[in-house]
């Protein structure tokens, strides 16, 4: 899709990890996820992310999170229960890794 068609820019990955482009960056008013064992880092608005779309959703009581990577430990930090799909970030209480294959089948048994 062409930049220009864009209404929206909500997240851009740079495959990079230069310090120079970093500290740059660093002086906005944005989010930085670092992805140092993908050598990327991911960029959006401050304050948007998984959890803060989860509550416009206003919807009250305790969940259960699905994710893999750094942007979904906000996420992580507040649910009930979360699965962390492969071996990104680790460390992560109240967790069960999972791989990508264990996916559909933890759903529908959580569906029982």
């Amino acid at each position: 899709i062409p930049l220009h068609t864009l209404e929206e820019i909500v997240k851009v990955v740079l495959f990079t990890t230069d310090e120079h482009i970093i500290n740059e960056l660093s002086e906005l008013d944005i989010a930085i996820n670092f992805h140092g064992s993908e050598a990327l880092i991911d960029l959006s608005p401050t304050n948007i992310s998984k959890y803060s779309a989860y509550q416009a959703l206003k919807i009250e009581g305790p969940f259960t999170m699905f994710g893999n990577d750094v942007n979904d430990l906000p996420m992580f930090e507040k649910c009930e229960k979360c699965y962390v799909v492969g071996d990104l970030v680790t460390d992560i209480p109240k967790s069960t890794n999972i791989s990508l294959d264990e996916v559909s089948a933890t759903i529908l048994s959580l569906l029982k």
